[in-house]
């Protein structure tokens, strides 16, 4: 399942700290470790957003704990059978839950800049973004599902090559895009199948 909460910039102090009582000691600690108010924020609320979708999905009502593999990537302390993804951009915050492993990234909408997807894209993919109408969308599009799985495989960024063929690597697996203009933003899930 997906959850998304638009518009985190419209948060308040009073909000932020309502909501920061609510997070683990652990969470919170790594809120407060945030430099940027806005960065402290959207750890909030994603981890909010999980704590809602594992209360919808699971009847789940504590604050749960994470464990961390050698890269980094969360899991739930207490329950190994639930994989999750988080992500938060300017615009919104996402969190994807499901009993296989999965990933999400959501990034804000910005103008194409051609020498970044030249970094990060294989030629073909370069080529079908500067050939596209919204040559933004269609990079956006591309860099999320980049990410997600990414997120997914937990293994940490990859080199510059390994990022330019990583979605031409062989496994199974589906993903959903949505391109939300009207708020600003690109979100992929990816699903392991």
């Amino acid at each position: 399942m997906v959850y998304i909460q638009d518009a985190p910039e419209s948060f308040t102090d009073e909000m932020y700290r309502r909501e920061l009582s609510k997070v683990s000691d652990q969470r919170r600690k790594a809120a407060e470790g945030f430099l940027r108010a806005q960065d402290r924020i959207r750890s909030v609320l994603s981890y909010r957003l999980l704590q809602y979708g594992l209360n919808c999905e699971y009847q789940i009502d504590v604050a749960p704990e994470f464990i961390f593999n050698e890269y980094g990537k969360p899991f739930l302390k207490d329950y190994p059978q639930i994989y999750f993804s988080l992500s938060h951009c300017e615009k919104a915050i996402a969190c994807a839950i499901s009993e296989s492993p999965i990933g999400i990234d959501i990034e804000t909408l910005r103008p194409f800049d051609a020498e970044l997807a030249e970094y990060v894209c294989s030629r073909e993919e370069f080529a079908a973004i500067s050939a596209s109408s919204e040559p933004e969308v269609a990079f956006t599009v591309l860099w999320t599902k980049k990410e997600s799985l990414c997120k997914m495989l937990g293994t940490g960024l990859p080199s510059k090559e390994e990022l330019r063929q990583i979605l031409h690597s062989p496994f199974r697996a589906s993903f959903e895009t949505t391109v939300n203009k009207a708020a600003g933003y690109v979100v992929s899930t990816i699903f392991k199948i």
